[in-house]
């Protein structure tokens, strides 16, 4: 058994895309990107209601809302 530098880097690298999700069949690995799109829809829609003012929109379990800046007081001349 030959030893191995831990520092050294491989040779050639691997370029695959990443998967999109892991998932133990393709039936799963569908719900679960139909989910994510679910989640992702949901909370682009509530956050476009809490960056126009509207903060009583509801966000999904596990998500934050965005943060938001109040911009200074208009001044009317």
């Amino acid at each position: 058994m030959r030893a191995q530098h831990p520092h050294t880097r491989p040779e050639h690298l691997k370029r695959n895309p990443r998967p999109l999700g892991h998932a133990s069949t393709r039936q799963a690995l569908r719900q679960l990107r139909e989910q994510y799109r679910a989640f992702v829809a949901a909370f682009r829609e509530a956050a476009a209601q809490w960056m126009r003012g509207d903060f009583s929109a509801p966000f999904a379990l596990y998500s934050f809302p965005p943060r938001v800046v109040p911009r200074p007081p208009t001044r009317i001349l």
